[in-house]
């Protein structure tokens, strides 16, 4: 998993080309991304989304160091963000999507 951080970038960037760069689907959506700090520093690569996109991004960096990334753990921690009314759909970064 040493590229994961390129691709999550490139995750990102089909994210804002696809989703977020049109006003149609931005507001249908609601990227929420649980961040397990690791040796890939991806800190300022989020930060400049949330800055870009406050209302449409939500970024949570975990800071437990004694927990090293957990896909079950994240997905417990995204859903309690979101209501009962909310349709959840957990996205692994390496999906390639586009918005056709």
């Amino acid at each position: 998993a040493k590229d994961k951080g390129r691709v999550f970038e490139r995750f990102l960037q089909t994210y804002e080309n696809e989703v977020l760069q049109h006003a149609d689907r931005r507001d249908l959506f609601t990227l929420n991304v649980l961040y397990f700090p690791s040796n890939e520093n991806l800190s300022s690569l989020l930060d400049q989304y949330s800055v870009r996109y406050p209302q449409h991004l939500s970024i949570t960096t975990w800071t437990n160091s004694s927990t090293i990334y957990n896909r079950g753990l994240g997905r417990h921690l995204a859903s309690r963000s979101f209501g009962d009314d909310a349709l959840l759909l957990f996205l692994d970064i390496d999906l390639i999507f586009t918005g056709r």
